[in-house]
Parts: structure tokens; C-alpha cells; sequence
């Protein structure tokens, strides 16, 4: 039952980790396309509305939620493993 539960954060903190890297290269994505944008849409912005306000696409809500779902990518293995250790030991109970 220990080494069910070692695996079981080793999943999730790969779990985690795995997360964290998609965020950090979808972060590195848009900071780039931010450093570029000026250069590479130059005419859109010659003839926009002086009203259009350039979107950011990253604010206190996205990273809230950034962090919540690496919280979930890591409670994932552990919830598989304690949902089915409650399942099995319901069986034997039954018996």
C-alpha cells in the first residue's frame, strides 16, 4: 500500500510537470508573438481604429486558471489510484 502511494505522487508530479511545460512554452508562444506583432501586422495597425485596443490574452483570470489545471493534471493519479483502492476494498467487504 506505500508503494502504491509513491507511485502514485510520482505520476502526479510528472503529471505536474508535464503541465508546466505546456504553459511555460504556450507563455514563451505569446510573449513572442508579442514581440513580433508589431512587424509582422504593420499595415493592420496603420489603418485600424484609433478605438481597437490590442488584446493581451493574459490576465489574473487565465493564470488562475493555468495553475488550477496543473492542480488537476497532478491530483489525477492520485484520485485514480484512491477511487479504485475504495472500490476494491468495497468489494471485499462485501464478500
Amino acid at each position: 500500500m506505500g508503494q502504491e502511494k509513491v507511485e502514485a505522487f510520482s505520476e502526479s508530479i510528472g503529471a505536474m510537470n508535464a503541465q508546466m511545460l505546456r504553459l511555460n512554452q504556450e507563455a514563451a508562444r505569446f510573449m513572442l508573438n508579442q514581440w513580433w506583432a508589431p512587424w509582422l501586422n504593420l499595415w493592420p495597425s496603420v489603418f485600424a481604429s484609433p478605438f481597437q485596443r490590442p488584446s493581451t490574452g493574459v490576465g489574473p483570470k487565465r493564470v488562475g486558471t493555468s495553475l488550477a489545471r496543473v492542480v488537476d493534471k497532478g491530483l489525477a493519479p492520485v484520485h485514480r489510484r484512491a477511487t479504485g483502492n475504495a472500490r476494491r476494498l468495497r468489494r471485499l467487504r462485501a464478500r
